[in-house]
């Protein structure tokens, strides 16, 4: 049992160090030729590590579910072939990995008693591997991502081209939040970005790329210096620009741009007034400048002061109430909770104030009833068993087909092979993360 036990520790250990090394990849090359990516995120669950260092984010949890590069999404001026080698260092590093594990099979310290667990080993890098160069999209907390396979090959096919039409999609996709029936088609020059002065399209990219990276001073003074030249746009463009804006100052607390950021998202609210966004942003500006306020009043007893406040919180829930009713966007409803629970803090109701901190943290409604709630610990431990009987499942196929002996392993155990390593991949996610899946069924 002892031996068994570290086997599995080391096949945690070492897609753990997998996953880590192919984002630690990415993120290396990526500063090398100059694509500045800002933050490294490897893994879920417990948080073993958190810094900053030379402008790099870095963040390690526990269990080795997925990892994620942070870089730029729009990069003005970069050669093709320096996003192809950013996209691809992260399947070099896997590929060497797997060479790595070859060997340590073929020179034996993975051989004899450890021979079914090394198939297993060898079987599940193999699945990494293709996971990450098959072309598909992935669906991460509701935002869909192209995995490095669906890049590369879109780079290598289309170039210049597939990276126009991808800075367009990302541009289209943002202005839809704010304006749902934005549709500008497909001919030339039907978006802001098409036809407007390069320069400019190239100062929005600019300004896109700093504040991803969380450089806001840079971010906030290219929004600015875009807004203020007031080009020829669609309304959603514009309001779009303005809420980006404006929530930057928002959520980087920029005091002495709060009134500015205030006259941004109320131009945002009359550009687009049925956005519940923006509201929600002028909303948030409001009260946060109502704190401001406060701690004035404080520090100089400025009586004129606990009126202007009282003011701006009452307008500020007259537009984050309405965000917190049911058919509102999660993100706006747990955004809206938070500041109107900041705006009765103020009050000194505080009794309201936890009520509305307990909805805001309570999070987004699950897709189904089932979702990420918690499970108990007899659950969790049984879907801990049920992962170990799975992998143990998995190499004995595996070996029984690498070494020709199909007496050991029945024909319906193969037939039952891609079910089993589903099942697997299930039960480990609630033995790991101790909460249900969205969907227990992959067509669901």
């Amino acid at each position: 049992m002892f031996h068994v036990l570290l086997l599995v520790l080391f096949g945690f250990a070492w897609f753990w160090v997998c996953i880590f090394l192919h984002e630690l990849a990415h993120f290396s090359v990526g500063r090398s030729l100059g694509l500045a990516p800002y933050a490294l995120l490897v893994g879920r669950g417990p948080r073993l590590f958190e810094a900053r260092w030379r402008g790099m984010a870095v963040r390690l949890h526990l269990y080795p579910s997925y990892g994620m590069t942070f870089s730029p999404t729009r990069r003005p001026d970069t050669a093709i072939w320096r996003d192809i080698a950013y996209f691809s260092a992260g399947l070099v590093s896997d590929a060497l990995m797997f060479t790595l594990l070859l060997h340590l099979f073929s020179a034996g310290y993975l051989d004899g008693s450890n021979r079914v667990f090394a198939h297993a080993m060898i079987f599940g890098h193999l699945g990494y591997m293709v996971t990450n160069l098959y072309p598909r999209d992935l669906n991460l907390g509701g935002r869909i991502i192209p995995n490095d396979g669906t890049l590369i090959w879109n780079y290598l096919r289309g170039g210049a081209a597939f990276r126009a039409e991808r800075y367009r999609r990302l541009h289209d996709n943002t202005v839809r939040r704010y304006e749902p029936g934005y549709n500008p088609g497909d001919e030339p020059g039907s978006a802001w970005t098409d036809s407007a002065d390069p320069a400019m399209v190239n100062l929005y990219y600019q300004a896109c790329a700093a504040n991803e990276a969380g450089d806001t001073g840079a971010s906030i003074g290219k929004f600015t210096a875009l807004l203020d030249a007031e080009p020829a746009m669609h309304p959603g463009e514009r309001a779009m620009l303005l809420d980006t804006a404006a929530s930057t100052v928002l959520f980087t607390k920029s005091q002495a741009l709060y009134s500015r950021a205030i006259a941004w998202a109320a131009e945002g609210c009359a550009l687009l007034p049925a956005c519940p966004t923006l509201h929600g942003t002028h909303g948030a500006l409001l009260v946060e400048n109502a704190a401001v306020l406060l701690q004035q009043k404080q520090a100089d007893a400025h009586a004129s002061a606990q009126t202007s406040a009282d003011a701006l919180i009452e307008n500020g829930l007259a537009l984050l109430l309405p965000l917190t009713e049911e058919g509102q966007a999660p993100s706006d409803q747990m955004i809206a909770a938070h500041y109107i629970a900041q705006a009765h803090a103020l009050r000194g109701q505080a009794r309201q104030a936890a009520e509305w901190e307990r909805r805001a943290r309570s999070g987004s409604p699950s897709p189904a009833p089932w979702a990420n709630q918690s499970v108990r610990p007899l659950i969790r431990i049984a879907a801990a068993l049920f992962t170990l009987c799975g992998v143990l499942a998995c190499g004995i196929a595996i070996d029984a087909l690498f070494e020709g002996d199909f007496e050991s392993a029945s024909a319906e155990l193969f037939w039952m092979l891609p079910l089993i390593a589903y099942m697997t991949i299930l039960f480990a996610n609630v033995a790991m993360r101790g909460r249900a899946p969205a969907s227990w069924l992959p067509w669901k």
